[in-house]
């Protein structure tokens, strides 16, 4: 009877089989006599020669934990079943014993996996001893076979279980970092890992202070770690620090990690709110704007009514000779004057200045469209230069355009006449031009422009006046006003000096 047959090897707790390895050793002296050295690269060609010597391997005995493990009940189910321990992907690992028997060594040790009878997955530490006195026969071999099955299924699900934590921090676009108790670092997410590629250049992270990563952390941040580290309570902080010459808003949360009831790790996310902050910034001074835009429009609202009921109190002393529905006409396109200035001074982003070419051109239109008996007989030609003007201006501009237009189309082509109408717009060396030309009947000669009653040309002269602007009457051919003024507001033309 062997000498493990006995009843404390069958029931130590270590798995255990005794092997005849003599028939291994017989072929590998074959091969040796063949002239084969390197049996690592042999058998790694040569596998058939491997399944030879798991077939020559004989189990002598094995203990309970031995037949346990494999998942067989005799030994000769075993030996019978020897392929099972053996698959195709362990032959390196035989391979690398056989090698080992052939170079004359006596022990080997490695782990090992194999599927047992029942298809379960088991990781297992492999030792062989040869026993002594069979170092050349090889007919005594021990092999023992210590389960950790357990160990590496743990190993394997911490794995995973890091691979999520890694895959997760990774895919927050929040840098975040984890420092020890002496604020070295000792992980960081891929935002946080590109950042420092871009900024640092390479340079070495983990395994150094957060202070020598980031040298633009004011010193409270030190103080901030050793609070977590002692209250074991969440910080968080916002701070602003110039970062390689850039501004950066950020909120800062130090959250700790503990282990075995005191924190051993604080984990460290930081979010970016520059952009936010900006926004904010931005947002709050255009409220302010707003507001003083909003003040400044209840103003030009409140001026410009005050306009409209000057414009519709005006013409009552000319009312006993004119036309009322001719008044009222008058009248209601004076106030749709200054209606077209506020609808494009509300469509614009600049509410200070008007696009005086763009207004004149719509005004003259509208104006022309209201004569619906001119429409076929006069053409409305345009040169208009792009000019920019303040609204005050703009509405002076506009209303002495509806006079002087209006005036034309009523007096200068009688009796259904033909002809044509151009107004002209530049501006040149700081003075603005307006001209208004026709090829009418004309005005008759010894005409003095302000020796007229008549209130819309009176309304031309005053408004010419506010604008602090030169009027010239050419009635050479035609009929042609021109008006000259510089780019200022009402009140800054109205104090100068004429």
């Amino acid at each position: 009877m062997s000498t493990l047959e006995n009843s404390t090897f069958w029931d130590f707790p270590l798995a255990l089989c005794e092997e005849d390895l003599s028939g291994v050793q017989q072929y590998l002296a074959a091969l040796q006599a063949r002239g084969i050295t390197d049996f690592r690269a042999y058998f790694a060609t040569h596998p058939q020669a491997l399944r030879a010597c798991i077939g020559k391997m004989k189990t002598v005995s094995a203990n309970r934990r031995f037949l346990s493990l494999v998942g067989i009940d005799t030994v000769g189910e075993f030996q019978d079943h020897i392929d099972i321990f053996f698959p195709p992907d362990t032959y390196p690992l035989f391979q690398e014993v056989l090698a080992c028997l052939a170079e004359g060594r006596t022990e080997y040790e490695s782990e090992w996996m194999f599927r047992n009878r029942q298809g379960q997955v088991k990781h297992v530490v492999f030792r062989m001893v040869l026993a002594p006195g069979y170092e050349v026969s090889f007919a005594k071999a021990y092999l023992s076979l210590l389960d950790i099955t357990e160990r590496k299924n743990a190993e394997e699900a911490l794995r995973q279980s890091e691979l999520q934590y890694r895959s997760t921090i990774d895919s927050i676009h929040d840098y975040i970092h984890v420092v020890d108790a002496d604020c070295r670092l000792l992980l960081v997410n891929q935002s946080l890992g590109d950042w420092l590629k871009k900024n640092r250049k390479g340079y070495p992270i983990l395994g150094r202070t957060v202070f020598e990563v980031f040298p633009f952390l004011p010193q409270t941040v030190r103080s901030e770690y050793e609070q977590v580290f002692r209250t074991g309570q969440i910080l968080v902080t916002e701070e602003c620090n110039e970062v390689y010459g850039n501004i950066i808003h950020c909120e800062t949360r130090k959250i700790p990690v503990r282990r075995d009831g005191t924190v051993s790790r604080v984990i460290t996310i930081i979010r970016d709110f520059t952009q936010r902050k900006e926004m904010e910034q931005k947002l709050h001074t255009s409220l302010a704007e707003k507001e003083i835009l909003l003040r400044e429009l209840h103003h030009r609202v409140k001026n410009h009514l005050e306009m409209i009921g000057n414009l519709l109190r005006l013409p009552e002393e000319y009312s006993r000779q004119a036309d009322p529905a001719r008044i009222l006409a008058d009248c209601r396109q004076r106030v749709k004057t200054v209606a077209m200035i506020h609808d494009r001074l509300y469509q614009a982003r600049d509410l200070d200045e008007v696009e005086l070419s763009a207004f004149l051109r719509e005004l003259a239109g509208d104006i022309f469209q209201s004569f619906p008996a001119s429409l076929g007989q006069i053409r409305l030609q345009f040169q208009l230069h792009p000019v920019s003007v303040p609204v005050d201006q703009a509405i002076c501009c506009g209303i002495i355009l509806n006079e002087l237009l209006s005036n034309t189309l009523q007096h200068a082509f009688p009796e259904q006449r033909s002809g044509e109408i151009q107004i002209h717009l530049s501006q040149k060396q700081g003075l603005i031009t307006m001209v208004l030309a026709d090829d009418g009947v004309g005005i008759p000669k010894g005409f003095y422009l302000k020796s007229l009653k008549s209130f819309g040309l009176n309304l031309v002269l005053s408004l010419a006046h506010q604008l602090a602007a030169e009027i010239k009457l050419d009635a050479s051919r035609g009929t042609a006003f021109t008006l000259q003024f510089s780019p200022r507001k009402i009140a800054e033309a109205a104090s100068s000096p004429e």
